[in-house]
C-alpha cells in the first residue's frame, strides 16, 4: 500500500491552511497579498482597522470602523486613433477611512485630514476627487472643501484632469469646472 502521495497532499493542506492557531485573524491576513501598487494595507484586528506598510509593519494601529488601503497608482489606457497607452499616475498619499458610518481621509502618520462626513468616497489621484453626499456624487479638493456640489448618480476620480459622471442614463466626462467636456 503506498500512502506516500496522500501524505504529501495532507502535507500541502496542512501548509496551505496552517499547522494550528496564527496570530493573524482571517480577515487580517489578506495583507500578505495586498493591492498590487497600495503603500499602506489596510487591515483588521479586533474588529477595528488600521494600516501596515507593505513589509508588514503597523504603521497606524487599528483605531477606524473601516479602512481601504492606500492607493499607489492609478493604471489609465489611453486610446488614441492609432495606438493605446498604459499611464500610472501616482495616487495623494491619503488614505480613506470610514467612522460612525461616514467616510474621510487620513495621511501615513493615521492623522485625520478630512474629517469623515461622506457617504461614499474614491481615492485622491488629482487635486479633486467624488465623494457621494445624500445620494449624489460631488467633488472635493484635497483640505475637503467641496468644490464640485453633489449632483451626479455616479463619478469616477479625476485622472489626465477629467472624471466619468453620470446623470440619469447619459455619461459623459467633465473637467475640474464640472464642464462637459465634449462640448467644449
Amino acid at each position: 500500500m503506498r500512502i506516500y502521495p496522500i501524505f504529501g497532499i495532507a502535507v500541502v493542506l496542512l501548509f496551505l491552511n496552517g499547522c494550528g492557531e496564527s496570530s493573524l485573524s482571517r480577515a487580517e491576513k489578506w495583507w500578505l497579498t495586498p493591492p498590487a501598487t497600495a503603500t499602506m494595507v489596510a487591515f483588521e484586528k479586533d474588529g477595528k482597522w488600521g494600516f501596515r506598510d507593505r513589509a508588514g509593519n503597523v504603521t497606524v494601529s487599528p483605531r477606524f470602523d473601516y479602512a481601504a488601503s492606500f492607493p499607489g497608482e492609478g493604471n489609465i489606457l489611453v486610446h488614441g486613433r492609432k495606438e493605446a497607452v498604459h499611464v500610472r499616475l501616482p495616487a495623494k498619499p491619503m488614505g480613506r477611512v470610514m467612522q460612525g458610518g461616514k467616510w474621510g481621509y487620513v495621511d501615513g502618520q493615521g492623522k485625520v485630514v478630512i474629517q469623515p462626513r461622506f457617504d461614499g468616497t474614491m481615492d485622491f489621484y488629482e487635486d479633486l476627487t467624488a465623494v457621494k453626499v445624500s445620494g449624489k456624487w460631488g467633488f472635493i479638493d484635497t483640505s475637503g472643501a467641496m468644490v464640485l456640489p453633489p449632483a451626479y448618480d455616479e463619478a469616477s476620480p479625476f485622472l489626465l484632469g477629467v472624471a466619468h459622471v453620470r446623470e440619469g442614463a447619459r455619461w459623459y466626462t467633465i473637467d475640474k469646472t464640472g464642464a462637459n467636456t465634449a462640448e467644449k
